[in-house]
């Protein structure tokens, strides 16, 4: 866990960026490893700029064996247990191949059927839904959130005015990252976490910044599905995507994976080797539109050519080619050549546009892409979730993309995510033991009690052996707090979830706390802080200081689930 020091009201507190705390979804760093060079050759083109079905064919063919083994080489280098890799031209994939295992545990291939989660990926669905439901005159890019969602409110009244449809997939809100996921991790209910938006400071100006985040794709599919008139998002997604596209292996829950024949199960990467680790009921489950989809090869490359055919299937226009170009729209740079659209990373080159995605979540790596004025994309899935930046997967699709466009394909960013992997885990792990020179904390005694949280509610610490667990009583979620530095503490979320069909444990670091003294030598306070959040739990029965309004409590309905 890399820790560095955040100043809060109450004093200095250690914050961590470990697998949690930098977030579940798909970090911006990583769009710098999927830039495309000089110009290619011109020749043998099927359009204003496109390659000919023949000619993606024919350069596949020739470089194949190449791809093969590089993708041999750096499934050893990552310790990748399975990858899936796949070129799609406009009439059908041309390249599909698997790679290794479903798992450390099982030894059974994957191939293009296997199931992988591909987590923020999931993004681009919400996008095209969106784009959908502006043909249909259900909304506007340009309609504010607040007409549509009565109750949402942000700690700006300005920016929540002004808070628009397209601002819920640009990535641009100035919230800070990764806002409110580690509630929906710990069992808070959707409503709940929107809810809580209102005593969220802002990270930067409304549109000034990228800052990755989750939320807004979750209000978005809420929104949708208020419009439709439909249960859900993922229901109205079902119908009028996944279903005219026959991507007849793509669901939305653990149970779904889990329960698939064909499906890889997840690892994390570590200083040893892969780690298998359990499914969980909540990551990256509890992102919804922003995170929750399992797809296989063959289904995902029916959505990349959807794409390249603007909007068309089976020759049936689903979406308005302009309604969906809106979605390829650039909406905040990022740096170079590198901007997010609305639901989609884009990269500008020379020979068009670069437009994709990628997804990461706790066991998982994924990478979609697809050049649409040269008429081909790329995808690879893989069940391994790595540190660096650029990953895998995007490693693998800079050198495939390269190689179509006739150029010598580069594995330089493979070379930087191994590095990169090998250095953040490294770190972590060094991280993760107390200084040399640590006070104990003593009597952990001293700590316990009832504590609650504006946040997230009543709680109950408790002595457990050499730490602390703290539960949530509206959720009956446990974080572990193990001693770091005198009254500083290692938080870690205690999960549970099945592997290989067995009910398994797991703990994964969500942050720091660290527990504070009043005037009175009482400990009366403790703040938690994950990503760039604090929240304060105050010891009950002590004075304490105000920090919320006095109408902050959140309606029944919104508490969990």
């Amino acid at each position: 866990m890399v820790c560095g020091f955040v100043r809060t009201a109450f004093g200095v507190l250690l914050r961590p960026a470990g697998p949690v705390a930098r977030g579940i979804g798909f970090v911006a760093a990583t769009v710098l490893a999927v830039g495309l060079s000089a110009a290619p050759a011109a020749a043998q083109q099927g359009g204003a700029g496109e390659l000919a079905p023949g000619v993606v064919k024919q350069r596949v063919a020739k470089f194949a064996p190449k791809l093969d083994a590089l993708v041999r080489q750096a499934m050893r280098d990552f310790a990748v247990p399975g990858a899936v890799v796949g070129i799609v031209n406009r009439d059908g994939l041309v390249y599909a191949k698997g790679f290794g295992v479903r798992s450390l545990a099982d030894k059974r291939p994957v191939d293009a059927k296997t199931v992988f989660q591909i987590a923020s990926v999931t993004k681009s669905f919400l996008s095209t839904t969106l784009a959908m439901a502006v043909d249909e005159g259900k909304l506007g890019w340009d309609a504010r959130v607040a007409d549509l969602m009565p109750g949402f409110t942000l700690s700006d009244p300005w920016v929540t005015r002004e808070f628009e449809v397209q601002d819920l997939v640009a990535q641009r809100s100035g919230l800070p990252a990764y806002v409110n996921d580690v509630m929906g991790y710990l069992g808070y209910k959707d409503g709940r976490r929107v809810y809580e938006l209102r005593s969220i400071p802002f990270a930067s100006s409304f549109r000034s910044k990228f800052a990755y985040t989750n939320l807004p794709s979750l209000i978005g599919g809420m929104i949708l599905a208020d419009r439709y008139e439909v249960g859900s998002w993922e229901e109205l997604v079902h119908a009028e995507l996944l279903e005219p596209l026959g991507m007849t292996s793509t669901s939305f829950t653990m149970a779904d994976i889990a329960d698939a024949a064909n499906h890889a199960e997840g690892h994390r990467f570590t200083t040893h080797g892969a780690e298998q680790i359990p499914f969980n009921v909540n990551i990256p489950y509890r992102l919804g539109p922003g995170g929750e989809m399992n797809s296989n090869l063959e289904d995902m490359a029916r959505w990349v050519r959807f794409q390249l055919a603007g909007g068309v299937w089976d020759g049936k226009r689903l979406v308005s080619e302009e309604a969906l170009d809106q979605t390829r729209l650039p909406r905040i740079a990022i740096g170079g050549n590198l901007s997010y659209a609305n639901g989609w990373f884009v990269s500008a080159t020379t020979r068009g546009q670069l437009v994709w995605h990628g997804g990461s979540s706790q066991g998982f790596n994924a990478y979609i892409g697809f050049m649409p004025e040269a008429g081909f994309g790329v995808i690879v899935l893989n069940n391994l979730r790595d540190q660096g930046l650029p990953t895998f997967s995007t490693g693998l699709a800079k050198w495939i993309n390269t190689e179509l466009l006739d150029q010598k394909g580069d594995d330089s960013a493979l070379k930087v995510a191994l590095k990169q992997s090998q250095d953040a885990v490294a770190k972590d792990e060094a991280d993760e033991q107390p200084p040399a020179d640590r006070t104990p904390p003593g009597d952990l005694a001293r700590f316990a009690g009832a504590y609650s949280s504006d946040m997230l509610g009543p709680a109950r610490i408790a002595a457990d052996g050499d730490r602390l667990v703290l539960t949530l009583e509206e959720t009956g979620a446990k974080i572990a707090f193990v001693p770091y530095n005198n009254t500083i503490f290692m938080a870690r979320m205690l999960v549970s979830g099945p592997m290989n069909g067995v009910e398994t444990a797991d703990e994964i670091p969500i942050g720091m706390s660290q527990f504070i003294l009043n005037g009175e030598n009482v400990y009366s306070r403790m703040l938690l802080d994950w990503n760039d959040q604090t929240t304060t739990f105050w010891r009950t029965g002590e004075p304490r200081e105000d920090t919320l309004p006095d109408d902050h409590e959140p309606p029944d309905d919104v508490i969990v689930e």
